[in-house]
């Protein structure tokens, strides 16, 4: 087997590596604990696939060399969201602060307004219910559209970490789904928005991509306010992970697949813009960075 395969870099090992790395830790750390199992599992299935595929530079200069360090900082920032548990304002904050940072690092002013803007998404998203898997699928959903986009607008490199990232959060999501064994909460949360945020402007800045497909990409994420409510039941177990029962009624069972419904038309939306509504008008502009040609794939 070809390890270095495309499928193998963007779907099976980031897929794989979550759901073993969520399910070791959360014997470790528990079901609960704001989440901490999964930001281990959707964090470090991020990094190491993207270190295996695109690998890590200690001295990055372009887009594409400079996006793994800004998923660094999102689990950093997810960590902390996460062991900050019941002072969410907190965690937000801290979240807040690191896609500013990340986003005007990758893209200057324009990427820190992005930032600013993708912080009130992360608002809404930490307030989907914990144990239940609404914020995972939602974003699963639009890290698939990203990578929908940025193939179609010509990056094989931004379409490979778009996939990834979809296979990382959903390999997490599978411990929610459907039934509920741990929280997602809103450390894994952070961690998956703020490397969804960060993989869209470097494709804003690499590609011609339509910025209402962005807009709609980012917007999909709100389908998580539509299907809000309750929460199935709260997660417990000891230390070990031995016994844990979570509470598995209709909501978590069907609620995410509803915010995956709506999420799914728009990200529809979003990708049929990029291919036909763009396509028809003046090209989309690329903040100045190296056009899709310059892709390492395709060197």
């Amino acid at each position: 087997m070809d390890l270095h395969h495309p499928f193998v870099e963007s779907v099976a090992l980031p897929l794989l590596l979550s759901l073993v790395l969520t399910g070791i830790a959360r014997g470790f750390v528990g079901a609960a604990r704001g989440g901490l199992a999964a930001v281990i599992g959707v964090g470090g299935a991020v990094i190491a696939a993207t270190t295996w595929m695109s690998g890590l530079s200690p001295a990055p200069t372009s887009t594409l060399s400079r996006l793994p360090w800004t998923f660094v900082a999102a689990i950093v920032a997810g960590w902390i969201a996460a062991v900050a548990g019941r002072r969410p304002a907190v965690g937000w904050l801290v979240a807040a602060a690191v896609a500013i940072a990340a986003l005007g690092w990758l893209g200057g002013v324009r990427g820190a307004i992005n930032g600013a803007i993708g912080s009130l998404l992360l608002a809404a998203l930490m307030r989907a219910p914990a144990d239940r898997a609404d914020a995972a699928a939602a974003l699963v959903i639009a890290a698939l559209g990203l990578a929908a986009a940025t193939m179609g607008a010509g990056s094989l490199a931004l379409f490979q970490q778009a996939l990834l990232l979809a296979a990382a959060t959903g390999g997490a999501a599978l411990w929610l789904w459907p039934k509920p064994r741990l929280a997602f909460g809103p450390g894994a949360t952070v961690v998956a928005t703020v490397c969804f945020l960060a993989t869209a402007q470097a494709a804003s800045q690499s590609v011609a991509i339509a910025p209402l497909t962005l807009g709609l990409l980012a917007a999909a994420l709100l389908a998580t306010i539509v299907t809000g409510g309750r929460h199935a039941g709260a997660v417990h177990g000891d230390r070990w992970g031995l016994g844990v029962a979570a509470r598995a009624g209709r909501a978590a069972l069907l609620r995410p697949l509803a915010t995956a419904a709506i999420a799914g038309i728009i990200v529809a939306a979003a990708v049929g813009w990029q291919f036909y509504g763009a396509a028809a008008g003046p090209p989309a502009a690329t903040d100045g960075a190296k056009p899709a040609a310059e892709d390492p794939y395709l060197k």
